[in-house]
């Protein structure tokens, strides 16, 4: 029998820029959480859990030029220069904040 679960492997957070086709559009605070899912295979005998894909969820705070960050594919360059891809899925209109999804890892 195979089950999965989802561990919390890393967590991210700063101040990086936003980018869309290698143009720079922003600069935005950052806090990410980076889960793995784990598949978890069980026998009479024994368990093994394998690695599988690795996503990211959290929030971005836009703190420069105003941007629409919703329906479209941008790139997130960290603190510490690696880059990502990510989706904004929602935005608070109070707040100017936009929750995003990330899949991979940064590289």
């Amino acid at each position: 029998m195979v089950s999965h679960k989802r561990q919390l492997i890393g967590r991210f957070s700063g101040v990086g820029k936003i980018f869309k086709d290698e143009q720079e559009i922003t600069k935005a605070s950052y806090s990410l959480d980076l889960f793995q899912t784990i598949n978890v295979a069980r026998t009479f005998t024994e368990t093994t859990e394998i690695p599988d894909l690795t996503d990211a969820r959290g929030g971005i705070q836009v703190m420069g030029e105003e941007a629409d960050l919703i329906g479209d594919t941008f790139v997130l360059e960290m603190t510490d220069g690696r880059r990502w891809d990510f989706i904004a899925t929602r935005r608070d209109l109070v707040s100017g904040g936009y929750t995003v999804v990330m899949s991979g890892e940064p590289v």
